[in-house]
């Protein structure tokens, strides 16, 4: 053992107490060596021994401080545990005793001069923690750690600038302390400036300041900042615009449960947008979104139900996303819901949202007002009032309210009528691209109204509404190409239209689509398949559908002949006061075919057939009289004996008389009394001598005067002069 360095062994032997020194133990010798060793060093350096010992009393003081912070974190963190009863027992009362214990802690730290404890206190003080709430006590706090260059006491008092909590607004303020956390390296003061910078607040408006600030959160996986980037990257704002690169950074914040990103990567998905379309995509991230409250994806998710993209069709669902975003204020949901309500009939739900959004100046819903007052429905019908709401939602320049304002001119309601004014509606509405506008201009054009008569205009606005999926315009070009008017005739693309319009349930093209291939135009003829489309459109209660379903069945085309049920379409079409159905119901009648044989009933349904000028119901009902079937036997000779029991100034007596020339081929008697008769406003006598003229029997022929007493007829409610009015018209 090593014992030439003992200097002082009266002080060794006085320490380890023993009086020789043969014997101390191995133990105590080399103690004893250590302590020399020390004792020699302190003799030496006495003034860096001093410096040392106070350095190590900062450290203690340091590691005190550390320590009473760290303690008050995870007391505030266990008040917040059991505030939300995360992982533990939830009670007010032991989370407000643990904020309190981390009030102290942060207070002793703060005494300190620990910044994160500066922190800690600014964040009770905030959130009203173990202290009163006191925004401008939360900012001193925060600005003493922020002065002492702790980041997250930068970005805390910058918060506060922004929102002027505590200290008066300021984004010049704020932009000056997010800079300077952002510049430490803190993702969410990078996000926060570059905000500032991408608004203009504060700063000078950047694009690119802001897309700078926003890469380097993103990098370090702030949600927000990789959001707000995938805006850039849509709108090409301060970067090269990429649609994918736009969803990819979406998808990159949505992943994070960023609730904005969520919604707009359901919205690329919705439209395509950088992806693959995908509706049952879009309807997953709007969900997640929705669930948590936001407005936009509420919106969008009921938009999809009403829809039935990427979900089944359903409207209670959309009625019940519509209405959660319409409660937090969304005027387009408010409108939906209260369009919802409206269609289920309650008005005073339906108005009361509607009304809602009118207060926010919603065009949509002006105009939906405009539709309540027009049909009364909620509220007492008034065109007027319906034409000032149409005017209000036109001013914002929506398509639909100009279309329903030039529908008001062309009908005379609630302004005088004139189709030259509904023109200019129909296609200021039809520029922006609104289907039923530009179906309604390409009608103008077919009919000459409003503007000179112009075939191949009408179908070039037919073809644009058509091409949108407009059943009305697909059906209306249809019949051009089925007549030749515009284009060049042609059955394939008239059934090629008609398919398309019938296939979405219009019940007109699905009885065209029927006759065709009944009459093999455009198709090859298929009588089953003529049944199939006309029991389509007479189920959905179309007339003629009805009465060629029934002759379907009479004559076991397509069927299997069936003349009860033959009766049964015939009577249908028939009450609805067509004449071909009530002349073919007559006939079965007279004939006992589907029905016992009624000559009564035969007649009845012949007169109110030939009442409306059908041709062989005139003859039907002739041969009745001639027959004494239905009737007291009658010949009259020239029409002499109606001539003496008719009252020359009763028109129905004039009208009868008339009629019975006609049966007799005397046409120009016929014609003169038709005349007597229509001057004195008789509708159906003013039909037949619309027969006359156009005939040419019994007076010249003349289309222009048909024309104009099938005109006086039709204003009268005559269906079948409005008809042939209209032909005559196209």
């Amino acid at each position: 053992m090593y014992k030439g360095g003992l200097h002082n062994l009266t002080l060794c032997k006085a320490t380890f107490k023993v009086q020789k020194w043969d014997k101390i133990s191995p133990k105590q010798e080399e103690q004893l060596i250590l302590t020399n060793i020390v004792t020699m060093v302190i003799a030496r350096n006495k003034k860096r021994i001093v410096l040392l010992f106070f350095i190590c009393i900062g450290a203690g003081l340091f590691c005190a401080c550390a320590s009473d912070t760290e303690k008050a974190e995870k007391q505030y963190q266990e008040g917040e545990n059991h505030k939300s009863g995360n992982g533990v027992e939830q009670s007010a009362t032991k989370a407000e005793e643990c904020f309190r214990q981390a009030v102290a802690l942060f207070r002793k730290g703060a005494d300190n001069g620990d910044a994160k404890a500066y922190c800690g206190l600014g964040k009770c003080y905030a959130e009203g923690r173990g202290v009163e709430k006191d925004y401008a006590e939360a900012a001193k706090w925060y600005r003493k750690a922020a002065e002492q260059g702790n980041a997250d006491g930068q970005y805390n008092l910058g918060t506060f600038y922004e929102n002027g909590q505590g200290v008066e607004k300021s984004h010049s303020e704020a932009a000056k302390w997010y800079l300077m956390a952002a510049e430490q390296g803190d993702a969410t003061a990078q996000y926060s400036i570059g905000k500032l910078y991408k608004f203009g607040l504060g700063v000078k408006q950047s694009n690119g300041e802001a897309v700078k600030w926003w890469q380097q959160a993103a990098e370090k996986g702030n949600a927000n900042a990789q959001n707000g980037l995938g805006l850039c990257y849509e709108k090409g704002e301060g970067l090269e615009k990429s649609l994918s690169e736009a969803a990819k950074f979406y998808l990159m914040a949505a992943k994070q449960g960023n609730l904005n990103a969520q919604y707009n990567v359901g919205t690329c998905y919705a439209k395509g947008k950088g992806v693959k379309r995908s509706h049952p995509h879009a309807v997953m991230w709007y969900k997640k979104a929705a669930q948590q409250g936001h407005v936009l994806a509420q919106f969008g998710l009921g938009t999809c139900y009403k829809d039935g993209k990427g979900v089944k069709q359903s409207n209670n669902e959309a009625a019940k996303w519509y209405r959660k975003a319409a409660q937090q204020g969304h005027v387009k949901a408010q409108c939906e819901i209260g369009r919802h309500y409206l269609d289920q009939k309650s008005y005073d739900e339906g108005l009361k949202w509607i009304r809602k959004a009118v207060e926010q100046e919603d065009a949509s819903a002006q105009h939906a007002l405009g539709w309540c007052y027009f049909f009364g429905n909620g509220v007492e019908q008034s065109h007027t009032e319906a034409v000032k709401w149409y005017r209000k939602a036109v001013e914002q320049g929506l398509a639909k309210a100009q279309h329903s304002l030039g529908i008001c001119y062309a009908q005379g309601y609630g302004v005088e009528q004139s189709h030259t004014e509904a023109v200019k509606w129909f296609r200021m509405a039809a520029e922006q691209g609104y289907a039923m506008a530009q179906h309604s201009l390409g009608y103008s054009y077919y009919n000459g109204k409003g503007v000179e008569q112009q075939y191949t205009e009408a179908v070039k606005w037919f073809r644009k509404a058509a091409e949108q999926g407009d059943t009305l315009a697909q059906h209306s070009l249809g019949i051009c190409y089925e007549q030749g008017n515009g284009v060049e005739q042609s059955h394939t693309e008239a059934v090629k239209w008609y398919r398309k319009a019938a296939e979405q349930g219009c019940a007109d093209a699905q009885n065209n689509l029927g006759k065709s291939y009944s009459n093999g135009e455009g198709v090859e003829e298929d009588h089953t398949e003529a049944v199939k489309w006309y029991r389509k459109a007479a189920e959905q209660g179309l007339a003629w559908a009805q009465f060629n379903l029934g002759c379907c069945y009479e004559q076991g085309k397509g069927v299997e002949e069936d003349r009860t049920e033959a009766v049964k379409w015939y009577r249908k079409a028939a009450e609805q006061g067509l004449a071909s159905g009530q002349n073919n119901l007559g006939w079965c009648y007279l004939n006992g075919l589907g029905v016992e044989e009624d000559h009564t009933e035969a007649v009845k349904w012949f007169s109110k057939a030939a009442e409306q000028g059908n041709e062989l119901a005139k003859k039907n009902l002739a041969y009745c009289y001639g027959n004494g079937q239905g009737m007291e036997r009658s010949h009259p000779k020239g029409g002499k004996s109606n001539l003496m029991t008719a009252n020359p100034e009763d028109a129905e007596s004039q009208y009868i008389t008339a009629n019975n020339y006609k049966c007799q081929r005397s046409y120009s008697e016929a014609a003169r009394w038709y005349r007597k008769a229509a001057e004195q406003g008789h509708a159906n006598a003013q039909y037949e001598l619309g027969w006359c003229y156009f005939l040419g029997q019994g007076v010249k022929e003349n289309r222009e005067e048909a024309k104009k007493w099938w005109k006086k007829a039709a204003d009268q409610g005559h269906l079948s002069a409005w008809d042939y009015w209209k032909e005559l018209q196209l």
